[in-house]
Formats: C-alpha cells, structure tokens, sequence
C-alpha cells in the first residue's frame, strides 16, 4: 500500500489546492492518501476502496485485504 502525504494551499484567487507536493519545507501534511497495490482493495468494516483520503487519526481505521474472493 502507498501512503502519500497531501498538502492543502489556499490560492491568491480563493480557490484550494490538494497536492502531493510540498511546497515549502516548513508546510505540514494536511491528510493522508491511502493507495492500494493491486489485487487488493482497502476496507474499514463497511466501505471497500482502492484508494482514500483520510485524516491522519483514521489510517489504523483502514486495512489492505485481497480484493480476489475465493470459492469454497
């Protein structure tokens, strides 16, 4: 699973801006993408994703699982 730190700017003209990209060394992380390798999906008991957003108090909320369901 991937783990990337996002970064959120409030534009000169209002708008927001989510980037990976940091854009000055003293910025802090804003949330937290959740990607998953493939063949697996990510699952908080209700909700099944291939990819989140998340507050950084949320990520031991989700867990990577096989997205391949196997026939008894």
């Amino acid at each position: 699973m991937q783990k990337i730190n996002l970064y959120r700017y409030e534009e000169e003209d209002g708008s927001i801006t989510i980037t990976p990209k940091k854009r000055n060394e003293t910025d802090t992380p804003y949330k937290k993408r959740l990607i998953v390798d493939e063949g697996y999906i990510l699952t908080d008991g209700e909700i099944e994703t291939p990819c989140i957003d998340i507050d950084f108090s949320d990520e031991n909320k989700w867990n990577e699982v096989s997205s391949i369901n196997e026939e008894v």
